[in-house]
Formats: C-alpha cells, structure tokens, sequence
C-alpha cells in the first residue's frame, strides 16, 4: 500500500501514463494517479499466429480423444483466484447432460497436481468431460480448436484471451470485468462475474445455434479483432504517442 501511495505521487512527473485498458485507468484513478497526460492503448495480436484452422480442430479433438463432433469449451488461464475456474467448472456442472459437450482448461497449474481443481472435478462429477491440458506453448493450436471460448474472470483489465479466441473465430462468452463487454461486443456474450448460471445459460445459447450462425458468429468476431486490435495497430498507437511526446 505504501509502494502504490510513493507511485501515486510520482504519477505526476512523466509526460503520459500509458494504461492497456480503460478499467486499468480507471482503478489507477481510484489509487489518486494524475498524470499530465493518460494513454489507453489496448493490445493487439498477431492474426497470422491466431486464426482458423480445421486441421487444427481436429487434431485437437485426436489428442485429447474426442469425436470430431464433440463441442470444446475453452479456458485458458493459469490457476489464480481471480481467473474463478471454480465458477467456471460450476458452469460446466450445469450443462454436464450434453455427453457431447467437453470443457478443455490451459494454463500454469492447470493440471492433476493441482488437487483443489481436481477436488472440484471430482465433487461435479465431471471425470472424462474435463481435460486439463497444464501449461502450454501451443495456444493459437489449441485455441482455434474450441468451439467457444472463456473469460470467467472476477478481475481483469484487458483479457488477451478474448481477442486470440476471436481471432481464430471462436465466439466468447464472458464475464464483464475490466474491458471484456468492449472487446467482444455483439460478437459474444457477457454474463455476470462468479455466477456460474448465467455462464452456463451463456453456452447453452451459443450451442443452441445452428453450426452456421455459430460461424458467422465467430467470422464478425475475427473481423472486430481485424479491425481494432491487430499487432500492428497497436504498435501503430505505441509510435504516434511517443512521436507527439517527442515534439
């Protein structure tokens, strides 16, 4: 507390203060910085490392040992209280009576080690419809395998989860922390935090679309990711703010 007061002082001395997401100014707001000048730029992604990809999708479904037309619901998140996996596996619990349904979790202790999670598993009966895959390099892979993907984070400021699941055209359900409702838009749905019932209705509507409007769906998010949060633009941002600085 006394580090972040020193840093709330201190705010005032560089030209710009430069925050990824609108929710991240805003609780540096609360913590009293003020800066001369805020800068809210949000993060990009590459789509050549992020998009589509059939052959993808089912070699996903081969490793992990599922049917070609079983349905994935994403996360991928590492272990920490304010990713929720528990809301995240309560919502799975209430939808658990679609057999073809499965819930593949990634991330930093995201694995059988990690005795909490699998207690939770365990308690929701949902053996053999979750796959924890643990940490791993092959994001992009796995993420265009998912037929929707997650955010059910309590805290957050920018989900980059979102904008790589968007960009393989997955469309997301997730809860409204941080910038995610800006993100996704009308591409996805957003639910309450820590309400693993409107999580779960969230997918079952998603799932109730016809396999066409899912992927019209998911084509309107990649192009919003296109249009407002590619590599480039971004770095594009970085470079007009620090030349006006220059001036």
């Amino acid at each position: 507390a006394m580090f972040l007061r020193l840093l709330a002082r201190l705010s005032k001395s560089p030209k710009a203060i430069i925050a990824n997401s609108h929710a991240g100014k805003s609780s540096h707001q609360r913590l009293g910085y003020r800066p001369p000048r805020w800068a809210v730029l949000q993060n990009g992604i590459d789509l050549q490392d992020f998009q589509p990809s059939m052959e993808n999708r089912e070699s996903v479904r081969k490793e992990i040992g599922l049917k070609p037309t079983d349905k994935i619901i994403g996360l991928v998140a590492r272990y920490d209280p304010l990713k929720d996996h528990a809301t995240f596996l309560g919502a799975a619990s209430l939808i658990s009576d679609r057999p073809d349904t499965h819930f593949v979790l990634v991330g930093s202790r995201i694995d059988e080690k990690n005795e909490i999670v699998m207690k939770l598993i365990n308690e929701l009966k949902l053996e053999g419809q979750v796959h924890l895959l643990g940490e791993r390099k092959d994001i992009a892979r796995l993420t265009s395998a998912f037929d929707i993907a997650t955010c059910s984070s309590i805290g957050e400021g920018f989900p980059n989860i979102l904008i790589e699941a968007m960009a393989c055209a997955v469309p997301c359900v997730t809860t409204d922390v941080g910038d995610a409702k800006e993100v996704v838009a009308e591409t996805g749905l957003v639910v309450a935090p820590g309400d693993s019932a409107q999580l779960a209705e969230g997918w079952r509507s998603l799932l109730a679309m016809t396999a066409e409007d899912r992927t019209q769906l998911g084509t309107s998010a990649r192009d919003r990711v296109s249009g407002h949060y590619t590599l480039d633009a971004s770095v594009e941002r970085y470079e007009a703010l620090y030349e006006d600085l220059a001036k």
